[in-house]
């Protein structure tokens, strides 16, 4: 699962869109295989702004790959 944000500085993920993330996840495993696990990314220019709720995300990744 992958969500892309643009901001003009480090995103800030807050409960509200944490909680909408749970569901979006719950919703693709509920549709897809039981087998397959889901891998939450996100991709934004400045990476994430420090937050309790950045821990649902496996990965970030941040201004390293853009090129200007």
């Amino acid at each position: 699962m992958v969500e892309i944000k643009y901001s003009q500085g480090p995103y800030t993920i807050t409960k509200k869109y944490e909680k909408e993330l749970r569901n979006k996840a719950q919703q693709l495993a509920q549709f897809g295989s039981g087998k397959k696990a889901i891998w939450p990314v996100m991709i934004s220019p400045y990476g994430l702004a420090n937050s309790p709720y950045n821990h649902f995300f496996v990965n970030v990744l941040g201004s390293g790959i853009f090129i200007s």
